[in-house]
């Protein structure tokens, strides 16, 4: 039977010679193989199966006669008995007469569901006969692919869908198929009538356009049916005010050739029947199977329907034909996305979710005909998907379609379970099915973590695009307190989802719904890794091996030596914390005042499997130079209170105790009738101020004079030069005395360190000591002076920081 020209997989002609062979068994067994081979080129293959298993009786050993009943059965669709025929072909075919036997056998196999058998059947194919025929060989190595899927698939019952046989009302021993609810009433073609053309033959088989309503009761659409046509296939337009059908004629015993028509409600009346223009039907091909859909980007309805013309993909294709508002029709289009090398059938359009159901060979399947969908987007088709077990089965599955809601449905199909007119040949016929879709939850639990640590990682935004849809919205969440993201999900979906979060590489998945049908939880972890290695770095002091705060860290990128470098000095603690990004080399320096500078090299690609970095630094002491300026500072009026004076005896050691126990006093008395922030600040300002300044001075001095000892040890000549200072709450003149005073009073430190160690050096001119007192001249505008302002004037950070003496410079001469 020609497949690529009729409809028989859809309107298979049932004729009533299985059960009635001219003659009967009283014919020899040449009368029946010759009247099988005549029933065979009529292409009724029912009767010819009949005749050739006469034939066969008188002797099973007939090779020629196995053959061609196995063929009749395969064309005849009784997939079991060709599979007997067959097999007993391949036990009697000792030289390979008939290669293509073990091809068919496999396809028999498939569509009978035995999977594991149609893979042997192939492969055997393939590896005695592959060249003997290009295109069975090729199909063969499909088919196999197509088993391998289907074995999968067959154990994945979808559970959202349940499917129910329509009563025998409605179903006969016959083919029923193409229903289509019209309000109340369920349209549906069959083939159950019976038109006598030739008393000698049996009669023909035609189908009619059936209504069943809610009542149960089953009559012919007489609007829709003639009893001396074929009529099938019906279809509305949007408004319900156009119907399409099919009147179909026999061209041989088998195969039909049918027209497109439709009828218009005209003031609530059916008009007559139009036959669609010659572009769209034309002579010696078939146009049926008409089903109306809708074009988002023309604005138009169009109808789909099924033809072998010129110019399609294989064999039976799908074709569309826009239709204007006024009715008339546009050149019909070969839909390419939906359509295959072999059969694709009974389309279906679904409005609202744009999408096109159909039937095809040609795609990966269970066995026969399988149910597919594809969605149209504006900028074309997208992706065609099988539709999964239960809808689809080994055998034919065909005429699906849908509510609008989508939650119901109908399919013609000659699965197990349909009714035969031969019920030991389990051929024929096509019975309804209805369908009921029932809703599924199916979630994404999206978590993201941080790729390192694998820890959970919040705050990142996971954005779900639907890749089968390119039109789709997609959505984006973002969880600053958690770091799992749900998503609802359809059936029959691909999807990716996406991670980011600012200083993090973003991650992604690809998955799909495409073979889930039921409520699922689809759990998906998203690593991130950042785009930064966090550098702890602490310093630390080479000596005592104590922290070591006041330092100054450089941090400079040696890969772009475009970026500047990062400065960051930390006077209450010896921590410091950076940002590296990852393949980048860096150099740190570490230094301070007093100390020999350090620096150490990163380089982040040795760091890749981590996100911190722990460094150590030990500063030693530095050299005399290291520690200018040199800083140390005095309580008010120190030393020597009130006097006129230019010199004194003390000594700076003897007061720098005193004058960092006054602390406390120096915050009271700052802070004195402040609250709130100012009150905070000041003390933040002032504890700041004695910890950095007054402490470290005093510190930097006793070291300073350490390493001046080694270095006029070693022969150094050296010439310092020191400065003294005072804020400008007395007079110029008395302050510029008390700067000579305060001089004087670190250069007695100097000769009376280490009981005058440094004496004998400052005498022979060793180390010479240049000093010098600005009083307040060099005192910045906006410090107090007023002597009834005591809280600016003295304890405040501006006046505490001008009373001060520097050693500003080192000379050295040798």
């Amino acid at each position: 039977m020609n497949l690529t020209r009729y409809i028989k997989y859809v309107l298979p002609l049932v004729l009533s010679t299985i059960y009635l062979i001219p003659g009967g068994f009283a014919q020899t067994k040449k009368a029946f193989i010759r009247s099988a081979d005549e029933a065979y080129d009529k292409k009724d293959f029912n009767s010819a199966l009949a005749y050739y298993e006469e034939a066969l009786a008188f002797d099973s050993t007939q090779l020629d006669i196995a053959y061609m009943a196995a063929e009749a059965a395969r064309q005849f669709n009784a997939y079991s008995r060709a599979k007997i025929w067959y097999e007993k072909v391949l036990e009697l075919d000792k030289n390979n007469q008939y290669p293509d036997a073990q091809f068919y056998l496999g396809e028999m196999y498939q569509k009978i569901g035995l999977f594991d058998k149609a893979i042997e059947a192939y492969n055997f194919y393939i590896a005695e006969s592959a060249q003997t025929d290009d295109w069975k060989t090729d199909k063969a190595n499909k088919e196999v692919m197509a088993s391998e899927w289907a074995k999968q698939v067959i154990n994945r019952e979808r559970k959202d869908v349940e499917i129910e046989r329509l009563g025998d009302q409605i179903n006969s021993p016959y083919t029923e198929f193409g229903a289509t609810p019209m309000g109340d009433t369920l349209l549906f073609s069959s083939l159950r009538f019976e038109h006598v053309v030739n008393k000698n033959q049996p009669p023909v088989l035609y189908s009619q356009i059936m209504g069943s309503s809610e009542t149960g009761q089953v009559e012919r659409e007489s609007l829709l049916s003639d009893s001396m046509q074929i009529t099938a296939h019906t279809a509305f337009n949007q408004k319900g005010d156009r119907l399409y059908f099919t009147i179909c004629e026999y061209v041989n015993a088998s195969d039909l050739r049918c027209d497109l028509y439709y009828r218009d409600k005209v003031d609530g009346a059916w008009g007559p029947a139009v036959k669609l223009p010659d572009y769209i039907n034309q002579d010696s091909i078939t146009s049926t199977q008409p089903n109306v859909g809708y074009d988002q980007n023309m604005q138009k309805e169009v109808l789909y329907f099924v033809s072998d013309r010129p110019g399609g993909k294989g064999k039976l294709d799908i074709w569309s034909t826009s239709i204007n508002d006024d009715g008339t029709f546009n050149q019909p289009v070969n839909v390419a996305a939906a359509n295959t090398n072999e059969d694709d059938i009974t389309p279906f359009y679904h409005i609202p979710s744009h999408t096109l159901y159909f039937s095809s060979t040609g795609q990966k399947g269970l066995g026969g005909f399988d149910v597919y969908k594809i969605a149209q987007y504006s900028q074309g088709w997208g992706k065609i998907k099988h539709l999964g077990n239960v809808i689809n089965t080994s055998y034919n599955d065909v005429y699906f379609s849908m509510n609008e809601d989508g939650d119901q449905g109908y399919l013609s199909s000659n699965r197990l379970g349909a009714q035969y007119i031969e019920s030991s040949q389990e051929a024929c016929c096509y019975d309804i099915y209805k369908l009921k879709f029932n809703a599924s939850n199916i979630r994404l639990l999206a978590s993201t973590f941080d790729l390192i640590s694998r820890e959970a990682l919040l705050g990142a935004t996971v954005t779900l695009y639907d890749k089968t849809d390119p039109e789709a919205d997609p959505i984006m969440i973002t969880n600053l307190d958690s770091n799992l993201f749900v998503f609802p999900l359809e059936s029959g979906k691909e999807y990716q989802v996406i991670a980011e979060k600012d200083g993090f590489d973003p991650d992604s998945v690809f998955f799909n719904t495409l073979d889930v049908y039921e409520s699922l939880d689809i759990k998906k972890n998203l690593f991130l890794k950042s785009q930064t290695i966090d550098l702890d770095l602490f310093t630390f002091d080479k000596t005592t091996l104590e922290p070591l705060p006041g330092t100054t860290v450089t941090l400079i990128d040696l890969t772009d030596t475009l970026q500047p470098p990062i400065t960051v000095t930390n006077e209450d603690g010896n921590d410091y914390h950076f940002p590296l990004l990852r393949g980048k080399k860096y150099m740190v320096l570490v230094s301070k005042k007093g100390y020999a500078p350090e620096s150490l090299e990163i380089d982040t690609r040795d760091y890749d499997d981590v996100n911190s970095i722990n460094k150590k630094v030990y500063l030693g002491l530095g050299d005399l130079e290291s520690f200018l300026p040199l800083i140390v500072f005095f309580d008010n009026d120190l030393p020597d209170p009130k006097s006129w004076n230019s010199s004194t005896n003390t000594r700076y050691g003897d007061m720098f105790s005193p004058y960092l126990g006054q602390e406390g006093m120096y915050i009271n008395r700052y802070t004195d009738g402040l609250s709130g922030a100012e009150f905070s600040q000041g003390t933040t300002d002032l504890q700041r101020f004695f910890e950095n300044r007054v402490k470290k001075g005093g510190e930097d001095l006793s070291k300073f004079l350490e390493i001046l000892q080694l270095n006029l040890e070693r022969g150094a000549e050296l010439e310092i030069s020191i400065k003294g200072y005072a804020s400008p709450r007395s007079s110029a003149n008395y302050n510029y005395r008390l700067g000579q005073r305060r001089v004087q009073n670190v250069l007695n430190e100097i000769e009376e360190f280490e009981n005058g160690v440094l004496k004998p050096y400052i005498e022979s001119g060793q180390l010479k000591i240049q000093q010098k007192s600005f009083g307040e001249t060099a005192v910045p505008r906006g410090v107090s002076d007023k002597i009834d302002d005591p809280r600016n004037s003295i304890y405040s950070v501006p006046a505490s920081q001008e009373r001060r003496v520097e050693i500003v410079q080192i000379k050295r001469t040798k």
